[in-house]
This record gives C-alpha cells, sequence and structure tokens, in this order.
C-alpha cells in the first residue's frame, strides 16, 4: 500500500510515530537517529513516489535518489529533510510513502482458449517478435520452458531487487538503482553450468516461474507449454517487505514503478512490444484508479495510448476473505463494523473506509474483551488524528481525511500494530459508527489490506463484489479473473469480483485460474498444479504477446495500443453478448479470435 500524505510532512510524521517496524527501529539506508515528537527513531531514507507538474522536474535534492520516472510520477528515496524540501517545491503535487503489501493443465486450458490454433498453420504466431514482463515473486532460470529450441534463454533481463549483491541495474542517466542484474548473457552462463548464484536461487515459492510459464513457457518434458512460447521474457522480482532488519525496503508501490521503468527501457533498447503481467495486488485505497500507484502505471502505458505497451493485472482471490465491506448511512444513524482479529502473528493490521465527504460521520474503536476504546474521531478541520495505546497494550492510529486529494471523498485510515503488547489481540474487534448530516448516498466501502494467512474478516456488511485488488482498478490496466479450468464459462468461488468503487466495469475478461498445472520450480521439466486468478492473468498476456508480436512483424511501425487490445479483447470473447458480469467480465478469452480481429 501506499500512505498518502500529500505534502503535509506532519501526516508522514503521524504514521512514523505509529511506530511501524517498517520505519522505526533501524529501516533505512544511513542508520541515522534523529529526535521526532519528543521521541527517537532510526532515520535515513524512505521509499516515496512523487507526483510532479512538469516533466523537466528537477530532482537533485540534497536527502533525494531519484530511481526511475513514469511520466510525472518519480519514484526514489527521500531522508525527512528532503521531504521538507518537497513539500515547500510548488513543482510538486503529492508524496506517496511506499509500504509493503501481499502476493496472491495447460494441456486443458492451452486448447480451451483457442491459442493452440495460433500455434500453427496458417497463423503459426508463437510470439517471437514481442517481450513479455513478469513482476513476481522469482524465477528459476534453469527450468528448460524458458528456452528456445536451440536451449538457449529466452530470459533476456532479470532484476533481482531483494539481492543487494549487485551489480544493480542502471536507472535515469546512467545512475545506479539498487538490487542486482542478471543479464541475458550470465543467464546462459547459468543455464550452461546448470547452477545459478546463491541469490539468485530457484523461486522457492514457485509462484513467479508458474505464471512466467503460463504466459511464456514452452513445450517440453512433461510441460505441455504456454501461450506464447517464443516470446522474450523481462522478469522482475519486486522488494516489497519492509522490516526493521531490512536496510533498503523499497515497498510495492516504488518496487512496481521502477519495474515498470525498468521494463520499458528493455523494450525500447530492443525496439519490440511488451505486454507486463502483474500478480501482485493490495487493498488499501480508493478502489477507483486515483491513487498515485494507479496514476503510475496508466502512465506507463500514456493512458492505453502508447503503442507497444500493455499491463494485464490478475482480479485478485479475494471473493471469499470478508477483506472488503459495503454499508450505508442515514442521517442521525448509529451503526458498526465489526472484524475477526486471528492469533496469526503480523507487524499490523491496516483498514481503510471511503465515502463521500458530504457525508459527516464519527468512529470510536472498541478492542476485543474490553481491551480498551478510543475517543470519537469526527470530521473536524482535516485530516483528524489520534494515536494512542490501549489497555491491552496494542497501539492505534487514526485518521480522518476529508477531501481527499485523490478524489475529493473522505478515507478513514485505522492501523493497528503490536505496541506493548506481544502481538495483536485475537477476537472481535468493532468500530462503532454514528452519523449526522449526510448529503449523499450514505454508502461506505471498507478494505482490510492483504496478510499472509488473511488474519483480519469483516464480520459485518460483507460483500464479495468490489473486491477486485490494486491495482487491478486502474484505468489503463486489463484485469483479468479466473475461470474454471475447462472453460464452461464458470467464474471460479475465489476470484475477486467487480466494480470499481467508481463503477468501472472491471474485470475485463475471464480466462482459465482453477487448477492451472505448469512449471514447477526447482526442476528441469516438471510441472505443478496451482489455482489462481494470478494463473488467469497470465493467459491473457501471453494472448496479448501473440498479437503484439503478429503485429511488430507486419509493421513495426504501427503498433497498436493497450486501448486498442483491450477493445478488441472483449468484443472477440466467446460469448460476448454486450453484458457485463462481475465475476468474469465480458466474456471468456479467445486467442484466435483475438487475432482475427486486426
Amino acid at each position: 500500500m501506499a500512505y498518502e500524505f500529500g505534502k503535509d510532512i506532519d501526516s508522514f510524521l503521524y504514521h512514523l510515530i505509529g511506530e511501524s517496524p517498517a520505519l522505526v527501529g533501524g529501516q533505512g539506508r544511513d542508520g541515522a537517529r534523529k529526535e521526532l515528537a519528543g521521541r527517537t527513531f532510526a532515520v535515513s531514507q524512505f521509499p516515496i513516489l512523487v507526483q510532479v507538474r512538469t516533466a523537466t522536474w528537477d530532482s537533485s535534492i540534497l536527502g533525494f535518489d531519484e530511481t526511475s520516472r513514469l511520466g510525472d510520477v518519480v519514484a526514489g528515496f527521500a531522508t525527512l529533510e528532503a521531504l521538507r524540501e518537497l513539500e515547500a517545491d510548488p513543482d510538486v503535487v503529492r508524496v506517496d510513502l511506499s509500504r509493503e503489501a501481499g502476493e496472491e493443465d495447460l494441456a486443458v486450458s492451452v486448447p480451451a482458449v483457442h491459442a493452440d490454433r495460433v500455434h500453427v498453420r496458417p497463423n503459426s504466431e508463437r510470439g517471437g517478435h514481442a517481450l513479455v514482463g513478469i513482476i513476481d515473486s522469482g524465477l528459476d532460470v534453469l527450468h528448460e520452458c524458458l528456452t528456445n529450441e536451440q536451449d538457449c534463454s529466452r530470459v533476456v533481463a532479470y532484476w533481482d531487487q531483494r539481492d543487494n549483491t549487485g551489480p544493480p541495474p542502471r536507472g535515469e542517466e546512467g545512475r545506479p538503482l539498487y538490487g542486482t542484474l542478471h543479464a541475458d548473457g550470465d543467464i546462459a552462463r547459468y543455464l550452461r553450468s546448470g547452477t545459478v548464484p546463491s541469490g539468485l536461487g530457484r523461486d522457492e515459492l514457485g509462484h513467479g516461474t508458474h505464471v512466467t510459464s503460463i504466459a511464456a513457457g514452452r513445450a517440453v518434458g512433461s510441460f505441455s507449454g504456454g501461450l506464447a512460447p517464443d516470446a522474450g521474457i523481462v522478469f522482475v522480482r519486486p522488494k516489497l517487505c519492509a522490516s526493521s532488519a531490512d536496510p533498503r525496503s523499497v515497498g510495492f508501490a516504488l518496487a512496481h514503478v521502477d519495474a515498470l521503468a525498468f521494463i520499458d527501457r528493455i523494450a525500447e533498447e530492443r525496439d519490440l512490444p511488451v505486454v507486463v503481467n502483474l500478480s501482485l495486488g493490495m487493498n488499501a485505497g480508493a478502489h477507483d484508479g486515483s491513487s498515485l500507484l494507479e496514476v503510475a502505471l496508466d502512465n506507463f502505458t500514456s493512458g492505453g495510448r502508447m503503442p507497444g505497451r500493455v499491463l494485464v493485472k490478475s482480479a485478485g482471490n479475494a471473493a471469499r476473505e470478508a477483506a472488503h465491506a459495503r454499508f450505508e448511512m442515514a442521517p442521525q444513524q448509529e451503526s458498526q463494523l465489526s472484524w475477526s482479529s486471528a492469533s496469526i502473528d503480523r507487524d499490523d493490521d491496516v483498514i481503510e473506509l471511503w465515502y463521500d465527504s458530504a457525508a459527516d460521520l464519527t468512529f470510536r474503536l472498541r478492542a476485543p474483551e474490553e481491551g480498551g476504546i478510543t475517543p470519537r474521531l469526527h470530521r473536524g478541520k482535516s485530516p483528524s488524528r489520534m494515536s494512542g495505546t490501549l489497555r491491552n497494550g496494542n497501539a492505534f492510529s487514526m485518521t480522518l481525511d476529508r477531501y481527499h486529494r485523490d478524489n475529493g471523498d473522505t478515507r478513514v485510515s485505522l492501523r493497528l500494530t503490536r505496541g506493548r503488547a506481544a502481538r495483536i489481540a485475537e477476537g472481535t474487534w468493532t468500530l462503532d459508527i454514528s452519523s449526522g448530516e449526510v448529503l449523499s448516498t450514505g454508502v461506505v466501502h471498507a478494505w482490510v489490506e492483504r496478510r499472509r494467512g488473511a488474519p483480519v474478516r469483516f464480520l459485518d456488511h460483507v460483500e464479495s463484489r468490489s473486491s477486485l485488488s490494486i491495482p487491478g482498478t486502474a484505468h489503463a490496466v486489463i484485469t483479468v479473473a479466473a475461470l474454471d479450468r475447462g472453460m464452461t464459462g464458470r467464474a471460479t468461488s475465489f476470484s475477486s469480483r467487480g466494480a470499481t468503487r467508481d463503477g468501472r466495469e472491471r474485470p475485463d475478461i475471464g480466462a482459465p485460474g482453477d487448477g492451472i498445472v505448469a512449471a514447477r520450480s526447482g526442476t528441469r521439466d516438471d510441472v505443478i498444479s496451482l489455482p489462481g486468478s494470478s494463473m488467469a492473468a497470465p493467459h491473457v498476456t501471453g494472448a496479448v504477446a501473440l498479437l503484439l508480436s503478429r503485429q511488430h512483424a507486419k509493421s513495426p511501425g504501427a503498433q497498436i495500443n493497450a486501448n486498442q487490445v483491450r477493445a478488441a479483447l472483449l468484443q472477440s470473447s466467446s460469448g460476448f453478448d454486450g453484458r457485463w458480469s462481475p465475476a468474469r467480465g465480458w466474456g471468456k478469452l479467445d486467442v484466435e479470435a483475438l487475432l482475427e480481429q486486426f
């Protein structure tokens, strides 16, 4: 997620005072210590995104290290002193603090989407004139499905943001970034020797290898092959987590902006179109495409207008996780929003509520079993804030930000940490909500930020709709729902549902995502079955790679863009009848019909 604090540095310090383990007590690249608000913090450079007014904005501010740019969004690291300068800079629109977020038989599914018909005559399209970009948990570069017919690797670049042994890639104006770049020559050497550096590993989670093979794997051994088996592959392993022991955590937003800028540079160097697959996501945010991360992603495709640049995102797997709640408040009404807290160990819980700023709502937090109660948080002067420690020892911080700069709506952000306790208390937590004047629909949406094991689940007003993960709610991203493997058109029960909070009809399209058999990391040619919308998205990614490859081969100077691709995807989908479904989008992926559109 990204904690958006505009140009109000006090909001940033407020989140620091909330004692996030990610930002307090050792995190940072310099290890310096500073007194803030009467307390001592380990202060260095923090991962941020900056939105600027002009593309020529000069980032040469002492203490700010720029890493990349996507349009008017600049990614980098900043000290608190640099944040003060950014606050005063008239050319800076807003700043976001980047923090962590969570993740998420092709022999049947490839024919089901008619991709096998495209691979053979008369089409004979296998993606050789396009790149597939993947941002995921890791990649086993030794799996033979990632090679070509000559047993040479098709992985043209692999940026491991988590491994700082180096050498790092170069960013804007040749500046060294972070992590380690494995170039195509390095990967060819690993393949010949049959070993990889210890820092690189072979994708222990297996998620990234599985996803990549669906989009661009070649048939080897027991693996039947993916959608675009000749496409080049650019892989980024993002650095998502933030911890006190981690001196260079970059967080979800910064990691993805830097990754996209890197992939764009590789595609430009090779003069090839690229489609990028995103399977990781988050819940904190308005789910209306207005966050700075979503703006940055839209900038990657220039709002869908940039030829040869397409983004594909999985819908998420939250339909059954009770991570979204929706309710309505009438004037002078009392209500509550409760959630269960499991004993799973984690650093913090984050819940965000979004509603029209014409509604006057007041909030009070109650901990489980008389563990403490907070004062009431009301609209007042925006933003209104409170923080402290409850009787159970847990610490809390709450902010009510009316007229939020992303969209003019109201955001209530609640964050719970261990505080003085051993862990966040298990049991039922409750927000008591009361209304005054409500000059709007009174609709309130609430989302729980994703955590491994889903330790927090809403108990009231649970709704599977609008459970899409961000950035699948961005305007220029193609969002994919998970359908049954046989492609009968039935959405899986876990696939996140639309629409976006502002009413846009997402997901766009459905693809196989239930028990997909694809490459198993740590093997040469073995497979494993995995479910998830993460498995559905690369089917569409591979299909788009085939389309981009065909167009580039025909006319390199007349490449289609993401807006054209989206329209063609939807209208060529199997079952398209002009009616949208919140579970499966506009229809089922049909690769053969897609290529026939151009």
